[in-house]
């Protein structure tokens, strides 16, 4: 669905979609979601994934965590 943005000065419409969840999600799930997405550009963050993100790119969070 496009967007309006610059107080309506521009239409845009999202090609990349990115699915962030703070929980695990299941196969059946990431499933339907890249078929709700078919035509998207869809990446699937899962909180593993997250976390691994966070601790590669933030490597005073892993002193947090201890």
């Amino acid at each position: 669905m496009p967007k309006t943005i610059f107080n309506g000065q521009k239409r845009i419409s999202l090609d990349n979609v990115w699915f962030i969840t703070n929980n695990k999600i299941t196969i059946n799930a990431q499933d339907k979601i890249k078929e709700y997405f078919s035509d998207k550009n869809l990446t699937i963050i899962d909180i593993d994934q997250l976390t691994n993100l966070v601790l590669d790119h933030y490597k005073e969070f892993q002193n947090i965590l201890q």
